[in-house]
């Protein structure tokens, strides 16, 4: 087997994970010179957003070769909004390196990234970057990150502190290193090793990608102390079983990512867990029961593709032009049914409403859409049917704003990005009846239906309800369908703001008929004509959406939620521990109130809170917020007649 470490590079933002990364292929000999992140030309930073942006948005994915091992380096974006591709790195990471700048020190995504790497287990080390800012904070650093998640991290220069830790391993090492106060290298190494295998401790680099310090290091550590891929733990498939990691076990590849190659197309990353992959060979997508053809695959250096002979476990691939398979799938030979565990992702935060520019592009739009999801699990794209429009959903602005971008380079769409329009309700809340007549003569058989309407307020959730009262033959039965069938048609369009009509009770109890020129139509007319009559005087109201939110915060935040949440119309039923550090406060807020939501939490709490949102009931709209709905509403259907 290939001697591999498959290592995943996590932090904040413009921590300095790309260029460290750059670095070490430049110290290992990978590339011949190292790019710059302002200059647009470092190896995993290639995406043109990326490059207009200077920082990352996307996983990359590099590689070198260091005393006979290849280390895989899986570099992840920083911003919460793209949290997505960090959670696919660490899917196939078996190693974690936590950057902390040392000029600003650790902020929200340090936390996120520990939180993330924490979830799967995976061995971590923390590295220090921009020490030629600030070349002090290494002690500083490991004893506040120590005390704040309550675990054991040890700068490397420490050499005491690691042998105590590599002695505790052992009970009897242990006994000689209290008897004779110093380990032996074999001793030393293989107790370290053990205690970083099992997060016993957290080394701490210190590293200038600057001045090139503390490279070596760090690559010899990864070299040393941490385990080969066959000395790692099985992986559990996601109901029973466990995958060995051996080349002499049956084959496992795991995707965990997909995304577009402007020469070759859809290219997607995998990570084979274990057996030998061979070229052209026919496998099964087990999650989706099609088959697949692997032909020529890859290491992947940045955009650079480079061909490989065959597959190993541990290897980290790319291979185009799969047909079937997605994020988080898993490929296997015939007759097997085992798959790994699904990849979580966050739900979607923000919404943007979306048309395009230009008539005609739709369907160039749609294949945008398709491409879109597959590349991104946290984007969600769908069509509202009642406001008719496309809803472009994610986990923050920037996400949505680089895929809109994207839209217009990558796939020759552009499109205006709008707010969303609230699915209003309208209802009564009172009773009323009336009368509705259509009659029209115009030589021969006219048209003639007429009919006599109650309607009364039902209760919230109560939908519509149609009741036949009519005796006495006062309408035939074949119209009675008719009538109801033209109030349903006036209920899509109310009558106080043009919103659909819900929460009703529509009573048919009278009506006259002409024997010959009564007939479906005319009927079905006299029902429209009379609901939009008795509800007109059954003193209409709007009724918006209100959502059940769920927000977990850290507790020093819980003031603030709550005043946001009572100063946007809502109202919080419950609070309480989520974890040891947050509080879950649970809450009921009007759609209106939620569009810039994601952006103010993560304003109020330095992005250290998150929230799930799903659609509750309707209610009320306050008197002042509906005058103002109905009065935009007019304006924008007298605009419409212009």
């Amino acid at each position: 087997m290939r001697r591999i470490r498959n290592i995943g590079f996590f932090g904040q933002g413009k921590s300095g994970k790309t260029t460290l990364i750059e670095s070490l292929l430049l110290k290992a000999g990978a590339v011949n010179r190292a790019g710059s992140i302002a200059d647009g030309n470092t190896t995993l930073d290639f995406d043109p957003e990326e490059v207009k942006r200077q920082l990352s948005v996307n996983l990359a994915l590099g590689h070198l070769d260091w005393k006979g091992v290849r280390v895989n380096l899986i570099d992840t974006p920083g911003y919460a909004d793209f949290c997505g591709e960090a959670i696919s790195g660490a899917v196939a990471a078996d190693f974690a390196v936590i950057t902390v700048p040392a000029d600003s020190g650790p902020a929200v995504g340090v936390e996120h990234a520990w939180k993330l790497v924490s979830g799967l287990n995976l061995p971590t080390v923390f590295c220090v970057t921009k020490t030629d800012v600030k070349s002090d904070a290494a002690e500083e650093l490991a004893t506040r990150l120590s005390q704040k998640w309550q675990v054991r991290i040890v700068p490397v220069n420490n050499q005491q502190a690691l042998t105590e830790v590599a002695a505790e391993t052992d009970e009897k090492t242990l006994s000689k290193y209290l008897e004779e106060g110093a380990l032996s290298p074999e001793e030393f190494k293989s107790g370290l090793k053990k205690a970083v295998m099992d997060r016993q401790v957290f080394p701490l680099f210190i590293g200038s990608a600057v001045k090139g310090n503390g490279l070596a290091e760090l690559l010899d550590f990864a070299v040393d102390f941490l385990p080969e891929y066959s000395e790692l733990p099985p992986i559990p498939f996601q109901e029973e079983g466990l995958c060995i990691r051996s080349d002499s076990s049956p084959l496992f590849l795991r995707v965990f990512k997909t995304t577009s190659d402007p020469h070759i197309g859809r290219l997607s990353y995998f990570k084979v867990e274990s057996g030998i992959l061979s070229h052209n060979t026919t496998l099964l997508n087990i999650n989706r029961s099609e088959k697949e053809r692997l032909g020529q695959f890859f290491f992947i250096q940045g955009k650079k593709q480079e061909p490989v002979e065959k597959g190993e476990p541990g290897d980290i691939l790319g291979v185009a032009k799969l047909n079937y398979t997605h994020i988080g799938d898993t490929i296997s030979v015939g007759g097997q049914t085992k798959i790994f565990p699904a990849l979580n992702f966050p739900h979607s935060a923000i919404s943007v409403s979306l048309s395009p520019k230009e008539k005609g592009s739709e369907d160039k739009l749609g294949v945008a859409f398709n491409r879109i999801v597959e590349e991104d699990p946290t984007i969600k794209i769908h069509r509202d049917i009642e406001t008719g429009e496309t809803i472009l959903s994610g986990i923050g602005d920037l996400q949505l704003d680089v895929w809109v971008s994207r839209l217009a380079k990558r796939f020759g769409v552009e499109v205006i990005k709008g707010v969303p329009r609230i699915a209003y309700r309208e209802t009564v809340t009172a009773s009323a009846s009336g009368q509705g007549k259509f009659k029209r003569q115009a030589g021969g058989h006219g048209q003639y239906g007429d009919c006599w309407l109650k309607i009364e307020h039902l209760p919230r959730g109560g939908g519509f309800e149609f009741v036949d009262a009519v005796v006495g033959g006062s309408i035939p039965r074949q119209y009675i369908p008719s009538v109801e069938k033209g109030v349903r048609e006036s209920m899509t369009k109310g009558v106080l703001a043009n919103y659909p009509m819900t929460d009703i009770k529509v009573t048919l109890y009278d009506g006259t008929f002409h024997p010959v020129d009564s007939s479906d139509i005319a009927f079905q007319l006299a029902g429209s004509l009379a609901l939009k009559k008795v509800a007109a005087e059954a003193k209409s109201a709007l009724l918006e959406p209100i959502m059940n939110v769920e927000v977990i915060v850290p507790k020093d935040y819980v003031g603030d939620i709550i005043g946001d949440i009572n100063g946007r119309r809502g109202k919080v039923l419950s609070m309480d521990t989520a974890d040891s550090e947050n509080q879950r406060v649970v809450a009921q807020l009007p759609l209106a109130e939620m569009a810039s939501y994601a952006t103010s939490l993560r304003s109020l709490t330095s992005g250290q809170a998150s929230y799930q949102s799903h659609f509750s009931h309707y209610e009320f709209v306050p008197y002042h917020i509906s005058e103002k709905i109905v009065k935009e509403r007019e304006a924008a259907k007298g605009i419409a007649k212009e």
